[in-house]
Formats: structure tokens, C-alpha cells, sequence
């Protein structure tokens, strides 16, 4: 009981503070759950990011899930998701209500100019913490800068991008794996148990079809949910590649196919989704809330989190065992380069969100194309990082204190020059 206590105030902590989307929440969880408890070796945390990055669903809300599961069974593995994810929710409840009600809230952007640049700062510090152990591997070094390029390119799906990785691995640390000769030991349930578990899974899956649930959606409010329940399973089974990839399936559907949500209205809510800590598919609660109200919310996010949650639950028992399996050690070594390099590619655009700016203010560094350097968010950021990798300062205190500077600063009755600080009227 204590130890699912501590997973519910740890995540509920992560869900309050975890802004800048899945990068910052891996880089969050690393520095509380590996840095500060150990209460995962980095070896378990990098493998289990590595089947999270290859599964579908959203990767940081399963990596909770994986921690709780390591930490407390199944039972810890469901506190730990549900901490995670209700304080994003509540939030999004509130907002949502607010929107609908008063319209856009553009003064929530005072508070979130202080964050970008700490949330930069703590994706960089994780990068280089995980990176450090294996900074002489010329191996691990290349696929890490290959993803990081790729990623940062946008070339490629972030799917395929780890599932390459993990192939590329195969050939590169295959003769390091088999020489250490591990033999797979026969005790306990065979893996291929639940195989069976996850193909019942997707196979009662299936058996729901579409048109099944075409037959509720004349039954007043009750057709509404089901409908609204079906397209977020649908939905939440077949992410690949972050919670945002899944956003323009999302868009067609609730503007142009079931008619929820105006284009405009659609696009606020994935902003606000954005600016809300925690899971960035939260956005389900928007259009659950303009569908259907609270229940809407509700059954929406249960809907979209449930598949992906559900995968990793039963995929996590057997990490152990098929790790026995040289093959399979050298594929997530391949992973745990391209998770590094994933990690520098989303610092990297939210570098560009935090520091460069349109040119539409005097001041700031030039750097052509009519874009400026944010001075100020720059220096926050370079602070922030100093304050992480020099004395391992908790990172709450960080997003309070540059929260409070960008609410403080939009105050002034000017802009200061040279940054995109958000004046409130």
C-alpha cells in the first residue's frame, strides 16, 4: 500500500508540472523515478522507453504505466496512469468549460512563456544523462545523431524511425549479445502465454466493428457515447509515434466527418491541449466535453488511453524473460540510441518555440530570415540547465519560479524589447 502511494503522489506531481509534451514527461520521470529513487536502473529505464517507443499508444503515459507495473504489479501500473493523466484532465475540464463559455483564453500564454525554456533544459539534461554512459560507443553515437537528424528533419514517421533503429541494431550489437551466451531459462509461464493475451486483446478488438456502433448512434445521448467511445479506442489503438501524430486522424474526423467541432474550435483545443501539463492526447477531453459534456470528457480520455495502457500492462511481464534473448538485447540497444536522439530532436523544436521568434519587436539578436533570439528565454534556459546538471535542483521549483517570472513580466504595462512575451490587457 505504501509503495502505490508513493506512485500516486509522485505521478499526480509529474501530471501537475509535466508541460513541453512526451520529451519533457521522459525527461521528468528519469530525473524523479531514476535519478533521485532508483527505483529503475537505467538499464530497465531505457528498455522499457524502448518498448514503449515501439508500441502502439501514447509512449510517456505508458512509460508511467511501466514504472507503476515495476514498482507495484498491476495494481501500481494503474494508479500510476491514472495519477498521471487526472490532473491534465481536470484541467481540461475547466478550460474546456471556460472556453464554451467565455471564448479563447489568451492569457494562459503569460505563464507558459516562463516554462519553454526550462522544458528545454530538462530534455537536454536527460539526453546527456543517458547519453553519457555510452558516449565512447561509435555505434550508439550514430544512431543517436541519425534519429536526432531525421527526427528533426521530419522525414520519417518516429514509428519507423525506432523500428529501423531497432533493426539497425540487430547486425551492429548482435555478436556483443551472443557472446555473452545467455540461455533462456524454462521456468515460469512461456512468453508465448501472453502472445495469446495480446492476440485475444486485438482479436475481441476487431470483432467491434463500425458498424456496430452505427446501430447506437440514433439512441439519443447513449448513441452519442458509444460513437464517442468507439472513435477514441479506434483512435488511441493505432498511435504510433507520439500523441501528436494522431491529431490531423482526429481533426477530419471530428470536423469533417461527425460535424463536433468548427476547424476553429478543433484547433483551439488541441492548443489548449498543448498548453495543459501532462498527455497531449488530453485533447480527447475537449471534444468528449463539446460532444457530450463531463460525461463526454470522461468516457473520451478512458477511451483514447485505454488500448496503448492495456498493451504495455501485458507486454511489461514479459520484458524480462525475451530479454534473455541475445536478438532481442541488441534491437533495444539500437532503441536506446534512437531514444537519445529523439529526446535532441524535441529539444530541438522546442528550442525553436522558446527562443526564436518572428521579427516583430525591436531588440534581440538578429538571425535573419526575419527571426529574432529571445534573450530572455535564452538565459532562463541556460540558468535552468546549469541549476539540473550542477546541483540536480528538483525541477518544481524551476517551473514555479519561471511560471511566476513570465506572469510577473506580462504585468508590465509594456513589452519588453526583444521578446515574445504576451502583454494581459
Amino acid at each position: 500500500m505504501e509503495r502505490l502511494s508513493e506512485l500516486f503522489l509522485l505521478f499526480t506531481r509529474l501530471g501537475f508540472i509535466g508541460f513541453g509534451g512526451p520529451q519533457a514527461h521522459l525527461a521528468l520521470m528519469q530525473d524523479e523515478v531514476q535519478e533521485r529513487r532508483g527505483w529503475l536502473t537505467k538499464e530497465e529505464f531505457s528498455d522499457g522507453l524502448a518498448v514503449c517507443n515501439i508500441l502502439p499508444g501514447p509512449a510517456s503515459t505508458q512509460m508511467v504505466a511501466y514504472i507503476g507495473w515495476v514498482r507495484g504489479g498491476l495494481r501500481g501500473g494503474l494508479v500510476a496512469a491514472f495519477s498521471f493523466i487526472w490532473p491534465a484532465f481536470t484541467m481540461m475540464l475547466v478550460l474546456s468549460w471556460l472556453y464554451f463559455n467565455y471564448g479563447t483564453l489568451a492569457q494562459v500564454n503569460a505563464f507558459f512563456y516562463g516554462l519553454k525554456p526550462i522544458v528545454v533544459a530538462i530534455v537536454v539534461a536527460t539526453a546527456w544523462r543517458l547519453a553519457k554512459p555510452a558516449l565512447r560507443d561509435t555505434r550508439f553515437l550514430t544512431i543517436m545523431l541519425v534519429t536526432a537528424l531525421l527526427m528533426g528533419a521530419q522525414l520519417f514517421n518516429d514509428f519507423l524511425v525506432f523500428l529501423g533503429a531497432a533493426l539497425i541494431g540487430l547486425p551492429l550489437y548482435a555478436s556483443d549479445e551472443f557472446m555473452l551466451n545467455r540461455v533462456p531459462e524454462k521456468k515460469g509461464r512461456p512468453t508465448s502465454e501472453r502472445g495469446l493475451k495480446m492476440g485475444g486483446f486485438w482479436v475481441a478488438f476487431g470483432l467491434v466493428n463500425e458498424q456496430t456502433i452505427s446501430l447506437l448512434t440514433n439512441m439519443g445521448d447513449f448513441g452519442r457515447l458509444a460513437q464517442l467511445t468507439w472513435f477514441f479506442i479506434r483512435a488511441g489503438a493505432f498511435i504510433f509515434g507520439g500523441g501528436l501524430v494522431i491529431i490531423p486522424l482526429i481533426q477530419n474526423e471530428v470536423v469533417q466527418g461527425y460535424g463536433w467541432l468548427t476547424q476553429q474550435q478543433f484547433l483551439d483545443g488541441v492548443v489548449l491541449g498543448q498548453a495543459t501539463p501532462g498527455p497531449v492526447l488530453i485533447t480527447a477531453a475537449f471534444v468528449g466535453y463539446a460532444t457530450a459534456g463531463v460525461i463526454g470528457a470522461l468516457v473520451a480520455t478512458l477511451a483514447i488511453f485505454a488500448p496503448g495502457l492495456t498493451l504495455i500492462l501485458l507486454v511489461a511481464p514479459s520484458l524480462k524473460k525475451v530479454k534473455r534473448f541475445p536478438w532481442v538485447r541488441a534491437a533495444l540497444k539500437g532503441v536506446n540510441g534512437a531514444v537519445v536522439g529523439s529526446l535532441l530532436a524535441g529539444a530541438y523544436f522546442t528550442a525553436l518555440t522558446a527562443f526564436v521568434l518572428p521579427h516583430t519587436s525591436a531588440g534581440g539578436f538578429e538571425m535573419g530570415k526575419g527571426k529574432i533570439l529571445d534573450f530572455y528565454t535564452l538565459t532562463l534556459g541556460l540558468i535552468a540547465l546549469f541549476l539540473i546538471l550542477r546541483y540536480k535542483l528538483n525541477t518544481i521549483y524551476l517551473f514555479l519560479v519561471a511560471g511566476g517570472i513570465g506572469l510577473l513580466l506580462s504585468l508590465l504595462p509594456f513589452r519588453l524589447p526583444g521578446s515574445g512575451l504576451p502583454l494581459i490587457q
